[in-house]
């Protein structure tokens, strides 16, 4: 099983309607199986349970702390391809441990059905960011085109797994224009960023407004349209990592 984790610079990055959309399409993608699943690792009042519209009837992944055998098998399944572990808001962010259960949980299932799973980590350096990271095969860092992000992102060391999105790129302003462009020629980071670049999602503002679930939208949400793009980049980060003989940095579940 492949892991990929999401994690934002800050809260309110949008990382959990990017995880949402790529858990989305790697479900539809031939590499994966035609099974995702999407672990929420950041409890929000707009994590999992609004974005996918899962009923107050699934359990918590978090609140069932050490015992996960049995939710297993209750994950909810939306559009049939992707098994979504909920948290609810008040749930507490999940430790080290707690991560770790699950994911050994979903590798003895993955023995049976082959599937990648997508993690919102939540805030990079964070316990369940720096947790969900030391598991995962590529770390995405979700940042946005603006003054904030450059600052963020100025000093910032790289893991080795870990590249970079750009969300919320407004294409209507030359100021959001062109932090992008300062990022991409960062001497550090600027070959760790996304070729994809993700718009403003007015569907995200559509969705939490009315409010009903994001994931209605995924078929021409800016976020999934640009989600083909990460699919190619991940297919490069991996062959890169094949090529050196390296598995991006990866600690054993």
């Amino acid at each position: 099983m492949d892991l990929i984790a999401l994690q934002g610079m800050h809260a309110h990055a949008g990382v959990s309607s990017v995880a949402a959309a790529l858990a989305w399409s790697i479900s539809r993608s031939p590499d994966s199986g035609g099974r995702s699943v999407f672990i929420d690792g950041a409890p929000s009042s707009w994590g999992a349970t609004a974005i996918f519209g899962i009923p107050a009837s699934f359990s918590s992944w978090i609140s069932a702390g050490n015992d996960l055998k049995g939710l297993l098998s209750r994950a909810a399944l939306y559009d049939d391809a992707v098994a979504v572990f909920p948290a609810r808001p008040g749930d507490p962010a999940p430790d080290e441990v707690l991560a770790r259960s699950l994911m050994a949980e979903l590798n003895d299932l993955a023995a049976l059905s082959r599937f990648t799973a997508v993690a919102d980590a939540g805030v990079r350096g964070s316990p369940a960011a720096k947790a969900f990271a030391a598991m995962a095969d590529i770390v995405f860092t979700v940042t946005e085109a603006d003054a904030a992000g450059e600052t963020e992102l100025s000093s910032l060391v790289p893991e080795n797994n870990e590249y970079f999105l750009i969300n919320r790129l407004d294409t209507r302003s030359p100021a959001s224009r062109d932090s992008a462009a300062r990022l991409r020629k960062h001497p550090v980071l600027g070959p760790r960023i996304l070729d994809a670049e993700i718009p403003l999602d007015e569907f995200v503002r559509e969705a939490a407004r009315k409010p009903e679930p994001y994931t209605r939208y995924l078929d021409y949400s800016e976020a999934s349209c640009q989600t083909e793009r990460i699919l190619i980049d991940i297919r490069l980060i991996r062959s890169r990592a094949g090529d050196s003989g390296d598995r991006a940095g990866k600690e054993p579940a």
